[in-house]
This record gives C-alpha cells, sequence and structure tokens, in this order.
C-alpha cells in the first residue's frame, strides 16, 4: 500500500505495531485499519494436506483455521487471485481449528492443492447486507413448476421436424416425458449446419 505524505499529514496518520499487527490510524485514533495482507495466514483457511479434486468436480474439504477464529461463525470468500478452483461464499462454524468449505473444480483437468495452499480468505461478518432463513423445497412443487405445458401433437411436430430418434420401445407416456425434456432444452440442439458454427 502506498501513501504520500501529503495525504498521511493532512488526515493525521500514524501506523502502531501491536502484536505483530499493523494498524494505520486516522484523525487521531478515530479510523483504525488494520494493515495485515487479505492473503495473510491469519486471514485464511488452508488445505490440511495434499488433496486432489478430480475434473468438473464439486466437493466438500475439511480445512484448518487460524486460532483467532476458533469456536466462531466465519464467513469464507473466494480468493480473487485464485482460478485454479472456485470456493463457494458461505457462512461455517470453526470447531477444533476446522471447518467445511465448499468447491468446484470447473477445469477439464485435476486440480492438486498442496498442505497448506490457501484456499479461501475469511471476511467480516460486518459485509453481510443481510440473511434469510434456508428452506427446503418441496420437489413436487418445483416439477410442477418446470414442467412444459406443450400438446402431445406438438410434441409429435417438434419430434418429426427435429427427426430426433427415440427408442420404439418405449412405452407412450414416457416417450412423451422424453420429449418434454427435448423440447424444454430445443434451443441448444442445431437444426442446420450454420447453427452447429460448422
Amino acid at each position: 500500500m502506498l501513501f504520500g505524505i501529503d495525504f498521511l499529514a493532512v488526515n493525521k496518520a500514524t501506523v502502531k505495531y501491536r502484536t505483530g499487527n499493523k494498524i494505520l490510524s486516522l484523525y487521531d485514533d478515530v479510523i483504525n485499519l488494520p494493515m495485515s495482507s487479505q492473503l495473510d495466514q491469519i486471514n485464511c483457511v488452508t488445505v490440511p494436506r495434499t488433496l486432489c479434486i478430480l475434473a468438473f468436480t464439486e466437493a466438500y474439504l475439511t480445512v484448518n483455521c487460524p486460532k483467532h477464529v476458533n469456536n466462531t461463525t466465519i464467513l469464507l470468500e473466494n480468493v480473487q487471485r485464485l482460478t485454479l478452483i472456485v470456493v463457494a461464499k458461505a457462512l461455517t462454524s470453526c470447531k477444533n481449528n476446522k471447518t467445511v468449505c465448499r468447491v468446484m473444480n470447473a477445469n477439464p483437468y485435476v486440480v492438486r492443492l498442496k498442505k497448506g495452499f490457501k484456499l479461501a480468505k475469511i471476511a467480516h461478518l460486518n459485509c453481510i447486507a443481510s440473511i434469510h432463513e434456508w428452506k427446503k423445497t418441496d420437489m413436487t412443487e418445483l416439477q410442477g413448476r418446470t414442467e412444459i405445458n406443450v400438446s402431445e401433437t406438438e410434441l409429435d411436430d417438434f419430434h418429426k421436424s427435429y427427426c430426433f430418434q427415440t427408442n420404439p420401445s418405449l412405452p407412450e407416456d414416457r416417450r412423451y416425458k422424453v420429449l418434454r425434456v427435448l423440447y424444454r432444452y430445443k434451443s441448444v440442439f442445431a437444426r442446420l449446419d450454420k447453427d452447429s458454427g460448422m
């Protein structure tokens, strides 16, 4: 971090060293800002042992927490410079210097995380604007909302125009169920060479 002497003088700035933590004080202690890096050991959760995450895989990993957040609730955030994997932003409890971190490898190759790798940063809880209670979704209600309302005649026409080959031994109700799924995602199917990018 770079500050000009003019800025420091005008804002009555001082740097304090307390137990190894640097604090920038402004306006005669009205504002105190910690000057530690976002990726310091005290601000991150780390991988306890070398791990491999398979390609296109989501995983829940047990990670080590710094001692000062033990027995508290912390907010985990993705590290901006981290391009290997994506970490879900989540509130989690830290017990016995350990917590769980949800990650995803969106790469087409295995990602290897070495022991001690700084996986996620611990964010301040005061950055949370609001918290809503999570309610379990009724799957039958969800399926009803995602169901495509299209007639069997329209599905038959769709089937003919897209030339899908379905298993002739499928019962009629199952065949229409398959066609409804295909119809729902019809925008992803190429019908002409120019649609497929050829």
